[in-house]
């Protein structure tokens, strides 16, 4: 009995563990997480606490509203590899400068690098999976690698380095294009939009 007994308690114990991350205790059991880092938050950001979560499928990350936002110092970003049951992923305004630690999250399909110095992502095809893509406001300027991306449905690439958009015309599933016309040819934007008459371009970034 005393062992039964303590069966019990060893398993009410682990299934009430948690772990703190963003100010608040998450269960170790989480699948959705979204932290958003309000104004005169601390801005060193540590992911190393997320390790725990393996059955994550869903993390937002965010610093501040709109008035006050300010970049984030992601330390630990490794920790991002270990999370392969992620379906969503968003880390808005950080210091997030590779894909590298996104490149094994094959389970993906929506990924958003609003506001990271993400710059290359010549290995984004391995994500297979990606239907919705936010590369706004990052330093990519490369876009042939979208083409590995089948499913791609929505892409966001406003206020970027982005001068060439005919790779994307490879993306047949494409439905939703976010570009800056300032900075595309108007050429290729309307090319683009002629030989998918169903694609709605806007321009500036859907909040």
């Amino acid at each position: 009995m005393k062992a039964f007994a303590l069966l019990i308690m060893m398993s009410g114990w682990a299934q009430a563990e948690t772990i703190r991350f963003c100010e608040t205790d998450w269960p170790i059991a989480t699948k959705t997480v979204s932290c958003s880092i309000g104004p005169g938050a601390i801005i060193d950001f540590d992911l190393a606490p997320l390790a725990r979560l393996k059955q994550l499928e869903e993390l937002s990350i965010s610093s501040g509203v709109l008035e006050f936002i300010a970049t984030l110092r992601l330390k630990n970003v490794a920790v991002l590899s270990t999370l392969t049951r992620l379906r969503q992923l968003s880390i808005g305004h950080s210091t997030l400068d590779s894909i590298e630690p996104l490149l094994g999250l094959t389970q993906l399909t929506e990924l958003s690098l609003h506001a990271s110095a993400v710059a290359d992502i010549s290995k984004i095809g391995r994500l297979k999976r990606l239907e919705t893509l936010d590369l706004s406001c990052t330093r990519v300027a490369d876009v042939a690698a979208l083409k590995g991306l089948p499913k791609l449905r929505k892409l966001t690439l406003t206020a970027n380095k982005v001068r060439d958009i005919r790779p994307l015309f490879a993306l047949k599933h494409l439905e939703s294009l976010g570009v800056s016309s300032k900075d595309v040819p108007a050429a290729q934007i309307s090319a683009i939009k002629a030989s998918m008459p169903s694609l709605h371009v806007y321009e500036g970034r859907r909040y």
